[in-house]
């Protein structure tokens, strides 16, 4: 089963991120920064393969060659930064959460985002009470239709 952190922020309310590998973050790489608002990582990523470019002196222009150690460098980095992003993009997404405020609640083993924030809603449910327009929610209140009165022994 996957684990979540949650996290809570005083105004955004709660959002969860997967622990382990980003699937997303390793097919759609660039994108998937975007997405995530991971620009430290996007302009790294962005400069990184500009200087590979650079340094490899344009080999999308030209034919590669498996001659040049220069060409096997830059085809392993290449092939290496969808794996690196899927095996800490999760981090970063954490890491920026907690730079924006949010704060990490509990990390549960539930198996989607959703349900995770709902387990996290619920058990934080019993240190608050929940009100409704009379008062407490769970209060009987007369008259009301959708409420019973509980029967006292």
């Amino acid at each position: 089963m996957r684990k979540h952190k949650v996290y809570k922020h005083e105004t955004n309310g709660y959002t969860a991120v997967k622990v382990g590998f980003a699937w997303y973050g390793f097919f759609l790489t660039i994108l998937w920064l975007i997405f995530k608002s991971l620009f430290f990582w996007l302009t790294f990523f962005i400069l990184l393969l500009s200087a590979l470019f650079i340094f490899g002196e344009g080999v999308i222009s030209k034919s590669f060659s498996f001659y040049s150690i220069k060409d096997w460098i830059f085809l392993t980095i290449i092939m290496l930064l969808p794996f690196w992003i899927g095996f800490r993009g999760n981090q970063w997404v954490s890491n920026n959460l907690e730079n924006k405020g949010y704060q990490l609640i509990k990390i549960l083993p539930i198996s989607s985002k959703k349900d995770a924030i709902i387990q996290t809603k619920l058990l934080n449910s019993n240190e608050e009470s929940a009100y409704a327009a009379w008062g407490l929610q769970d209060s009987y209140q007369p008259g009301h239709r959708h409420i019973e009165k509980e029967e006292s022994n």
